[in-house]
């Protein structure tokens, strides 16, 4: 019942004494409100019976249920603060959005938050790295499939946004220490803990005294500058490292030691002191990989925090991308992949923080980049799979490969459609009709690519040029091909172009090759004129300038070694054949390929499928690829082979032409095979 006992009004005196004094509490108790939801709409007394009250049920109503009990507090402490000023301590904070916003510190501002420099990198090993809750909201890199399939608002990433946000990300990116973007974090108060933000090595240039200690040996000023004046040629157009050069904040001591490395093990090949360079190189990867080791520890990865200031994060990802490059260059492919599958894994999480920094983005288009020439050299070994990148993440990169203004990036991409179609296809030949209309969107995907090429970037016959020609092998009556070659003089870069050329003619040939049920081949009525062709732009090449321009990426080699499969010319064939043999007199390797290696496979191909043949009577060749080494986890680097050897200038059992491990998947007339052989 409520009360209804009649309250007097306070006196004069009384309203003093409350209001002057203390405050007196004001004792609230909780009305009777436990009647069903129904009953108190209408203003009715309700019979609180359960489940559903009397009322109710008499007058045909539908019960509501009942709510729960109603409570008034105290809320005298409440007011007291209100009319003091002072927020309430019950009051509901609501946590803010953790936003990162972009903004131009002024020259004092900048060296103002710059603390004092460390003595070296190495004491980074005497720091704690935070390790996040188990409440954490962060997605971690080993919680299970959550993670991965959340909603990374990557579609709002589109070129127009980053131009609205970031005005001058087009324009060029080496910036004084002055003009050197910062980033700042808006946090919930309630959230920040100083014991949980990871120290970030401090940054050294090259332009001041410190940046000197990074040089352990005289020839390192030349290296430097080899950097500076992009003359490491072929990795300009997989990782643009003078861009990120100059950047004071990314540029720490594993960073330094991992480009100098590059440097230097590139020079050895064209300088007159080899063995010096060699040993150069090899004492600056392992530098690089100590201070990287002490900079994050195996359990970074998933204990790491980012506190608002991603240049941590670029050293981080840029170590790891100069040392993948490091390792492809010496041939050793299981460290180059795992080196890229330990940034795919750093981008994966941290994404929306390094997308947020132009420098970011900048590296996220380069292992974008790395990551599909993984694929083509092993689609079995992609780094984009489930387990090791979050799909929309994935999804974005090759988005970005897609709207790239390099027709080198594009072509690469079609270069895989065409591949993994083409797979199926010869796996899957009675789903015919499935295949030759996916075939048809490449091809048609193909032609436009061709389109958008400048006129510099077609291929012209000059006139001038010698016919190339090869000497007929020993015993043959075949006379030897002459073939003229075709050149890019106006190309920007005439080795890149011819490669993109040679590899959309090359592509768009297999694209229009169908596969029958029964084991036949059917190819296109123009492959002896498009294979011929092809020759024509090797020809304008050399096999030494090739190797040397595309010593970090995909090369020619694959467009060659299709054509001769697909030409069934042996004037043509010896040609190809001889050509790629050249490779041997400078060096097994073009990028990702061993050449030697290739030639020896395609050869063994072709003596086993005569021998399958004359005993099966078909022997369909599906897939066919040197086989590499499964890759160990990323997550400790200390299993990643270190270059001692070039200190005793030993050379691998690849470079000596020893024996190696093919598979070879087929079909035959006893269906599905997976072979492994070893090619002595």
């Amino acid at each position: 019942m409520p009360n209804t006992t009649a309250s007097t009004s306070p006196t004069p005196s009384q309203s003093q004494k409350r209001y002057g004094g203390v405050p007196r509490k004001r004792n609230v108790t909780s009305r009777d409100r436990n009647g069903c939801i129904t009953c108190r709409k209408r203003h009715l007394r309700c019979d609180k019976t359960h489940p559903k009250c009397n009322n109710c049920s008499k007058m045909n109503r539908v019960c509501e249920g009942y709510a729960k009990r109603i409570s008034f507090c105290d809320e005298t402490l409440s007011v007291t603060q209100k009319a003091q000023g002072m927020p309430s301590t019950n009051a509901r904070i609501r946590p803010t959005k953790t936003t990162l916003v972009e903004t131009r510190a002024s020259p004092k501002a900048a060296i103002a938050a710059i603390p004092e420099m460390i003595e070296d990198v190495c004491a980074l090993q005497d720091q704690t790295i935070a390790t996040i809750s188990p409440n954490s909201d962060e997605p971690g890199i080993f919680d299970g499939e959550e993670w991965m399939f959340q909603d990374w608002e990557l579609a709002s990433w589109s070129p127009v946004d980053q131009e609205a946000v970031y005005p001058c990300a087009s324009g060029p990116l080496p910036l004084d220490a002055h003009s050197l973007s910062e980033l700042s974090i808006q946090l919930d108060p309630s959230s920040i803990n100083l014991g949980q933000i990871p120290t970030i090595a401090q940054p050294l240039s090259m332009h001041s005294a410190l940046g000197y200690r990074f040089m352990s040996f005289p020839q390192d000023e030349k290296y430097i500058m080899r950097l500076q004046t992009n003359q490491v040629e072929g990795l300009e157009p997989i990782l643009p490292i003078a861009d990120v050069l100059m950047d004071e904040t990314v540029m720490t001591s594993h960073c330094w030691s991992a480009a100098l490395a590059v440097s230097a093990i590139t020079a050895s090949k064209f300088s007159s002191s080899t063995a010096e360079c060699m040993s150069h190189a090899s004492h600056h990867y392992i530098s690089a990989m100590q201070n990287l080791r002490k900079a994050f520890p195996p359990d970074s990865l998933s204990s790491m925090q980012v506190s608002g200031c991603t240049s941590g994060l670029l050293s981080w990802i840029l170590t790891h991308l100069l040392l993948a490059n490091f390792d492809l260059y010496r041939g050793n492919l299981s460290s180059w992949r795992r080196h890229l599958r330990t940034s795919g894994r750093i981008f994966s999480k941290w994404h929306q923080s390094i997308l947020h920094d132009r420098r970011g983005r900048l590296l996220a288009s380069t292992f974008a980049r790395m990551a599909l020439l993984v694929e083509l050299q092993n689609s079995d070994l992609a780094l984009t799979k489930v387990q090791d990148m979050n799909p929309g993440v994935a999804t974005h990169l090759e988005s970005m490969m897609e709207g790239s203004d390099s027709s080198r990036d594009r072509i690469l991409l079609l270069i895989r459609d065409v591949t993994k179609t083409e797979l199926k296809f010869r796996h899957r030949p009675e789903l015919q009709e499935k295949w030759a209309r996916k075939m048809q969107l490449i091809d048609q995907k193909l032609m436009d690519w061709q389109k958008r090429l400048p006129v510099s970037e077609l291929p012209v016959d000059t006139g001038i040029a010698e016919s190339v020609k090869f000497a007929a092998e020993p015993g043959s009556t075949i006379p030897p091909l002459e073939v003229r070659p075709l050149s890019f003089p106006n190309a920007t870069n005439p080795i890149t172009s011819a490669v993109n050329y040679a590899h959309f003619l090359c592509s768009r040939m297999r694209a229009n090759t169908r596969y029958m049920p029964n084991g036949a081949q059917s190819k296109p009525p123009n492959t002896d004129s498009t294979v011929f062709f092809i020759c024509r732009i090797a020809a304008g090449l050399s096999p030494r300038g090739c190797a040397k321009h595309n010593a970090f990426g995909h090369g020619i080699m694959p467009a060659l070694v299709g054509s001769y499969r697909w030409s069934s010319d042996l004037r043509i064939r010896h040609w190809i054949n001889s050509w790629l043999r050249a490779y041997e007199d400078q060096s097994c390797r073009e990028g990702l390929w061993n050449v030697r290696q290739a030639r020896r496979l395609v050869s063994f191909l072709e003596d086993e499928s005569r021998r399958r043949t004359l005993t099966s009577g078909c022997w369909g060749i599906v897939a066919a690829r040197i086989e590499d080494e499964n890759d160990p986890t990323c997550d400790d680097l200390s299993s990643i082979e270190e270059p001692y050897s070039f200190f005793n200038g030993n050379t691998s059992e690849d470079e000596k032409g020893g024996p190696f491990r093919a598979v070879v998947h087929s079909r035959c007339p006893t269906g599905w095979e997976t072979d492994h052989f070893i090619i002595a």
